[in-house]
This record gives C-alpha cells, sequence and structure tokens, in this order.
C-alpha cells in the first residue's frame, strides 16, 4: 500500500472523541455540587475514549524513524479490518474486568473508532491516493467523501508540523468540533437536570 498525504489532526478526533465520551459515558452528580466527584471518577474513561478517538492515527509512529511523518498513514490503521479488530479487543479487555459494562463498552468504542474514520473520510485529502483503503486486503479501493468539511495540513515532515497551514487547519478544526462539543455538554447538563426532577 502507498501512503497518501495527510488527514485531520489529532485536535479534531479528540474533540470529538471528547464529545462521544461525554454522551456514551455521562458524569454523575453535574450540574451540582458533587460534580467534582463525578468529574473524578469518570476523567480516567473519558482519556482512554480520545486515546481510542485517536488510535487510528498510530501508524504516523512508524514513520517518525525515518523523519517522514506519512510514509504509513492512512495505510493499515485505517482500515476496516484493523478498525473492528481494535474495537473487539477493547471490548473483550473490558468484559474480563467489567461484566455489566461490556454491551456499552463496545457501542461507545465503535462510535469513537468510526469517528476517526468518518472525520479523514470528509477531510480534504490533498495527494493521490486520495482516501483511506477501507476494504483492504479484499479490496484495494481508496475511499474519499465528495466534499471536505476538514481541510489537510502539512504533516509530511516533523518539521512541518509547525507550519502556518497547520495553525489554519487546527482553527477551522475547532469551529468545526467544538460546536459539537458543546452540544454533547449542554445535552449533558439537560438530561442530568431532567433526571434529578
Amino acid at each position: 500500500m502507498e501512503s497518501a498525504l495527510t488527514m485531520a489532526s489529532p485536535v479534531a478526533h479528540s474533540v470529538i472523541g471528547l464529545a462521544m465520551a461525554i454522551l456514551g459515558w455521562p458524569m454523575a452528580g453535574f450540574p451540582g455540587a458533587l460534580w467534582w466527584e463525578g468529574l473524578k471518577r469518570v476523567w480516567p474513561i473519558w482519556l482512554a475514549c480520545v486515546i481510542l478517538a485517536n488510535a487510528p492515527d498510530l501508524d504516523y509512529l512508524y514513520g517518525l524513524p525515518g523523519g517522514q511523518l506519512n510514509a504509513f498513514h492512512q495505510t493499515v490503521t485505517h482500515t476496516g479490518i484493523w478498525c473492528l479488530s481494535l474495537i473487539l479487543a477493547v471490548g473483550l479487555t473490558d468484559a474480563g474486568f467489567h461484566r455489566r459494562w461490556w454491551p456499552r463498552v463496545w457501542i461507545l468504542a465503535l462510535v469513537l473508532v468510526g469517528s476517526h474514520l468518518g472525520i479523514d473520510w470528509m477531510t480534504d485529502d490533498t495527494s493521490p491516493p486520495v482516501g483511506m483503503m477501507l476494504g483492504w486486503p479484499w479490496s484495494d479501493q481508496w475511499f474519499h467523501a465528495p466534499w471536505c468539511l476538514f481541510p489537510s495540513g502539512a504533516r509530511k515532515t516533523v518539521q512541518d508540523l509547525m507550519s502556518w497551514k497547520n495553525v489554519w487547519m487546527v482553527v477551522a478544526e475547532l469551529a468545526v468540533t467544538l460546536p459539537v462539543l458543546a452540544g454533547a455538554l449542554g445535552y449533558h447538563v439537560f438530561a442530568r437536570r431532567n433526571d434529578s426532577t
């Protein structure tokens, strides 16, 4: 498999991952005087959700030793088989510790990893082959949205990370993702208030 140029930054994946975590694993005692206690209990789960939402970008690490971040990006870890294997591993690991949580964990893992692929699918890809090989190893077809919601960045080399193009990319990503996070928080507050009445 060859590598395409770039996809969304960890900022977009993290903000959406946090929004999905808030919706999928609400904080007890919020809003109210005990919200801090609820946050102390739930923040490790929310952090795990953010990490899971970024997990397909582990392929950047393979190109790091050679200074070419995109050498393996959008390849194996952006395929359906890798993502389903990750979701299965997370679900089975959690089922071994918390049997009562496992359906919720599997659904949340599916949404988090799926959000990563969805965001990358809607990100401007400026270098062929465009998109992701979701069906690999059974299909060599590359999938990409016909329109782009997120701009592309510059991450071909480590030096590219601090470019103005990436500053603009992060600003644009925040403009799209922060309203989603605000909506998740708003829904969380509204639902908790209704539960307490």
